[in-house]
């Protein structure tokens, strides 16, 4: 059993994850359980996933989710959905009961409403509060020097007390992106990708370079191909994606293996919370060996 998310928001996602698979529920539980906690949480400030975060150019947020199903390598995902900022759920919905793997737009709102999910306005999505939230940090190898405590994008991969595993991610997109622009998060390879035989990876950063590599699905390869630990798999793919890409921009990668091993690496190697200087890519992490 382990859990791994991104950014220091993060940690509260792995916390609600990790009750859950130690109460024996699927990875895809789990997944629900993290995810949505960091979704619905308005005290996190404008720099955060679902409720509160920036709008889109015409000012309404639109919302991108994903998840895959490591046992079959089954997707479900949603893009540019308005009015329900749970795209994991929405994403996992999919997953289940559609016969497509990803829903766009206007599709993949009437989708959610179909099947249940509340509506809300844009206005009522938008509202924000402030509080600071815990850090935990996992060591990596640095590349390009940015402070940054949070992002709009969690990722995040569970596996279960079965050994399955699955990954999600979810995000509120880049501040003021075009209306119905979409990133990396709900493209197979590129956000995510997860397979029970060989690993599973998830991205974030700046989507709209991230996609041009498909770094989840490279991250994977190289602990399948070469035997890379997930760690030295996340720093490969990083060093690969800055010298190619040579302009500064932000990626970070997490990553596990199917024996629960974990990784991290990013273009970050500092983040700066309240005064204090933290070393490595800020990701949260449990596995049942380390409690």
């Amino acid at each position: 059993m382990a859990c791994i998310a991104t950014w220091p928001f993060g940690y509260n996602a792995v916390c609600a994850a990790h009750v859950v698979v130690e109460k024996g529920g699927s990875c895809i539980e789990a997944l629900k359980a993290g995810v949505t906690i960091v979704e619905d949480d308005t005290n996190l400030g404008p720099r955060n996933v679902g409720r509160g975060n920036f709008p889109n150019a015409a000012g309404f947020p639109q919302y991108d989710g994903a998840v895959m199903r490591g046992s079959d390598c089954k997707i479900g995902a949603v893009c540019a959905l308005e009015h329900c900022p749970n795209a994991l759920k929405v994403a996992c919905t999919v997953l289940e009961k559609s016969r497509h793997s990803l829903l766009a737009g206007a599709g993949a709102t009437s989708f959610a409403e179909i099947q249940g999910f509340p509506m809300e306005s844009h206005e009522d999505l938008l509202k924000t509060g402030a509080t600071a939230e815990p850090i935990v940090n996992f060591p990596t190898e640095p590349s390009l020097p940015i402070e940054n405590p949070g992002h709009d994008t969690i990722s995040m991969i569970v596996m279960d007390q079965q050994g399955e595993l699955a990954c999600g991610v979810s995000t509120s997109g880049l501040v003021g992106k075009e209306v119905g622009r979409v990133g990396d998060v709900p493209l197979s390879g590129n956000g995510f990708y997860a397979d029970n035989v060989h690993g599973s990876a998830c991205a974030t950063g700046d989507g709209d370079i991230i996609m041009q590599y498909c770094p989840s699905f490279h991250v994977v390869m190289l602990m399948r191909y070469q035997g890379l630990t997930p760690q030295l798999a996340c720093e490969e793919v990083v060093r690969d994606m800055v010298k190619r890409h040579k302009a500064t921009f932000m990626v970070a990668l997490i990553a596990m293996d199917p024996k629960g091993n974990m990784g991290a690496s990013g273009t970050i190697n500092t983040t700066d919370r309240g005064g204090v200087k933290y070393d490595g890519f800020p990701a949260a992490l449990w596995d049942c060996k380390s409690g």
